[in-house]
């Protein structure tokens, strides 16, 4: 009984109801009080120069992603071109979008892995981005909460975030300062294994598991760490500054800079949290509301912060969508070679 519970809950059918389920209640919570006059009114509103900054600073960001993961590639991905890195980038951030169990990342492994680094090797510096983006998170938060109160909604959603980030570093530094007895540890389970795991399958884990461990190799270099931690602070720099334009295109009730500043920042936060939750593809509704429990902290009405968090997603999503799916077709035709640059 358990296994089939758990069999279904996995399953792709019960994903997109479950995540369906999430789109409409949160579009229902959204749109509840709005009347399309209002809205109508409030996109009216809005200052184009901002929204077009706006969209620089998003095409900012996903280069800088491309600079940060190719990066985290140091050596072996080197003979990967710089191109390659952008169109598998792009193409995965899309396939992210439309679907909850993160397939963009394993594609672009896969896409980038059969040019030299191997699959595992690449999936590896994926995890790593992960993490420092997780742990870029939980900084993010612990400055919100020097600026102000965080509302118990936000507190307790980022708590498991912020507990998330303390264990990934630990896990990290474990792993870098202990790396010599991982090794000797591979060493004889490839000698001395079970009697019941074959050789051949000791051998290919042991490949795994070394080329996994090889994307850590980056944290070893002084030099390239720092470059890591300098893609990292942009990222998060222009994530904010969209957010932050968009504040500034809406005649919101915010009366100082600082109130616009911390309601961006809060903004940001509610939303990194708000999609990872599993909805339809778009994460439509979800974001949505991600921005008007943020904004209404501010008192903020709810026809303005529907109207903030439609434009905000629209400027992140379309573009996103747009050059990913030209991505997929120059993948799919094979026009991006990839050899030294």
């Amino acid at each position: 009984m358990k296994r089939s519970a758990a069999r279904l809950i996995s399953s792709n059918g019960f994903r997109f109801l479950f995540g369906t389920g999430v789109s409409l209640i949160t579009l229902y919570l959204v749109f509840q009080k709005v009347s399309f006059a209002d809205l109508g009114q409030a996109l009216a509103l809005v200052d184009p120069k901002w929204v077009l900054l706006a969209l620089v600073s998003v095409g900012i960001n996903t280069l800088t992603k491309v600079a940060r993961w190719k990066g985290l590639m140091g050596r072996p991905g080197e003979g990967v071109r710089w191109s390659q890195a952008l169109y598998s980038f792009l193409a995965g951030s899309l396939l992210n979008w439309i679907y909850p169990a993160r397939l963009g990342d394993l594609s672009r492994a896969a896409i980038i892995g059969n040019q030299g680094p191997g699959k595992i090797f690449v999936l590896g510096t994926i995890t790593l981005e992960k993490i420092i983006d997780t742990i870029c998170y939980a900084l993010l938060i612990f400055v919100l909460l020097l600026i102000i109160p965080l509302p118990a909604w936000i507190r307790n959603t980022t708590q498991g975030f912020a507990l998330a980030s303390i264990a990934f570093i630990f896990i990290l530094g474990l792993v870098v300062l202990q790396r010599g007895g991982l090794e000797r540890g591979m060493d004889w389970f490839a000698r001395q294994g079970p009697g019941w795991v074959s050789p051949e399958l000791r051998s290919r884990l042991i490949t795994y598991l070394r080329s996994g461990l090889s994307s850590l190799d980056i944290l070893q270099t002084g030099w390239r760490i720092w470059v890591i931690v300098f893609w990292s602070i942009v990222i998060w720099a222009t994530a904010f500054l969209t957010t932050f334009l968009i504040v500034l295109s809406f005649q919101l009730p915010l009366a100082s800079w600082a109130q616009k500043i911390t309601a961006s920042l809060l903004t940001l936060i509610t939303l990194q949290a708000g999609i990872s939750i599993p909805s339809v593809p778009g994460r439509l509704g979800v974001f949505e509301y991600a921005c008007v429990l943020a904004l209404g902290t501010f008192g903020v009405e709810q026809a303005l912060a529907s109207g903030f968090g439609l434009l905000l997603h629209g400027i992140i999503l379309i573009p996103a969508a747009l050059v990913g799916m030209v991505s997929i077709l120059i993948l799919s035709q094979g026009r991006s070679p990839v050899g030294r640059e």
